[in-house]
């Protein structure tokens, strides 16, 4: 029996709705195949927010460097702008470690956009700004992997490609580049991949056709932008016994109500999707970071807070996590992800608010982790252009009762370092059973249900 799928008629006529719901896609794949058993290791991660032109990190060169610059783009920071006006191939090279590819899948992606725009030529269709992987086989060979954005769109485009490298390469390199037009396109997020599985079954490349060679540049070297050492393997909870028991008993709280959302439905539903992660440890991400009373503050008694370096502040909106945050857990694997809103913000927010930071907690969900969102206070509501708009803390408890999560209130900030606190000592009682249920509160002689 033949199986199809198509598109709700609904999906159709309403293009906000049809975005929305293929980010979400985008995003499930991203997740499955980070949980997949096979994820990937990260060569290259470059957001251009700190990067210098004129000191470029070792193994990286730049062709034409009058076509290039770095500039401020509303929603995405700074983003790397090449702007070429035709006849040549101006480019950003970052040349890899052959020996440490060689047998793999490469995966290269970056985030574009054209503030302008470029008129393709006829009948050359490699003459077009790209993102590209070239290696050269032990014959000398070129073969070339390209990853194209559509001309003429004035949205951010998510372009990515991935090849398998020949395990005699002699030379592996990657370029942002404009390719023998004339245009002007900003690129953001530039990221090398590899799969540590050389057994995948990945696309096989293609010879170029009539493209240019990249200029050769000295000796690779690692990279500095490598990932930090890995953490410590991965501690299953100690549930023991009956776990039930405690989720049964967790204290019913609400934001209203000591300033947590908490109690047995949700205990027990975390129970059901809790996996190993590295024992005690917690991370702290979002937009609504750093929060000087957190920061000044001690962890938990017994917990280990996770660094959390590019994961927050203004650029870490809910929707530029979505991508980031997968790669961000099994690298780090925290326990906990502590999902921060914005206490105050001028970034502007739609009717799709609450999905995005429901999207961010299932993606904890499913991998394992708890995650708990940090509900700052109520705005007024404001008219906007697409109607009506809710403000962000109701966004976000609605977030957090649609994904049946946890959630801390950030009205008093001189309270929320006890209330993570809090947070973590309730989880590890009723969720993570490492502690019994008889046994006093950490620094007090209060039973769990009288804290």
């Amino acid at each position: 029996m033949a199986v199809g799928w198509r598109l709700h008629p609904c999906l159709m006529e309403n293009p906000v709705l049809l975005a929305r719901t293929c980010a979400s896609l985008w995003c499930l794949v991203a997740l499955l195949w980070v949980t997949s058993g096979r994820a990937s290791e990260q060569l290259v991660f470059e957001d251009f927010e700190k990067l210098d032109l004129k000191k470029l990190p070792a193994g990286w060169s730049i062709t034409n460097a009058g076509d290039f610059s770095l500039v401020d783009d509303p929603t995405h920071g700074k983003v790397l702008r090449i702007n070429h006006q035709g006849n040549g191939w101006p480019q950003l090279f970052v040349q890899l470690d052959p020996a440490k590819v060689r047998g793999h899948v490469v995966r290269i992606a970056a985030s574009t956009r054209f503030p302008g725009g470029y008129v393709p030529i006829d009948k050359k269709p490699w003459a077009r700004p790209k993102l590209s992987l070239l290696f050269k086989d032990k014959s000398g060979k070129d073969h070339y992997l390209d990853a194209t954005p559509e001309p003429n769109k004035p949205d951010w485009q998510d372009i990515e490609n991935k090849t398998s490298v020949d395990n005699e390469v002699e030379s592996v390199s990657v370029f942002l580049r404009v390719d023998l037009v004339a245009a002007e396109i900003f690129f953001d997020d530039f990221s090398v991949e590899m799969d540590p599985d050389p057994n995948s079954a990945p696309r096989k490349s293609k010879p170029a056709q009539g493209a240019g060679t990249p200029a050769v540049v000295a000796q690779p070297t690692p990279s500095p932008l490598q990932p930090p050492p890995s953490q410590p393997a991965p501690t299953p909870p100690a549930t023991g016994g009956d776990q039930t028991a405690p989720a049964a008993k967790a204290p019913k709280r609400a934001l209203e109500d000591g300033g947590m959302l908490f109690g047995p439905e949700i205990a027990a539903a975390l129970q059901k999707t809790v996996k190993a992660q590295t024992a005690n440890t917690y991370a702290l991400i979002g937009p609504g970071l750093p929060i000087k009373e957190l920061e000044t503050a001690k962890p938990p008694d017994k917990w280990t807070r996770v660094p959390n370096k590019d994961m927050l502040g203004p650029l870490a909106s809910p929707r530029r996590l979505l991508p980031l945050l997968p790669d961000y857990i099994a690298k780090n694997k925290p326990e906990v992800v502590f999902l921060f809103g914005e206490t105050t913000t001028s970034r502007k927010m739609t009717m799709l608010e609450a999905l995005d930071w429901e999207d961010l907690a299932r993606i904890c969900l499913r991998m394992g982790v708890v995650p708990v969102l940090a509900v700052p206070p109520a705005a007024p509501v404001k008219e906007g252009p697409i109607g009506m708009q809710e403000d962000l803390r109701t966004s976000m408890v609605k977030a957090a009762t649609d994904a049946n999560c946890p959630a801390v209130d950030l009205k008093t900030p001189a309270q929320i370092p006890r209330l993570v606190t809090q947070m973590v000592h309730l989880l590890d009682r009723h969720v993570y059973c490492r502690v019994p249920l008889d046994a006093p509160a950490t620094g007090t002689t209060k039973k769990p249900e009288d804290e």
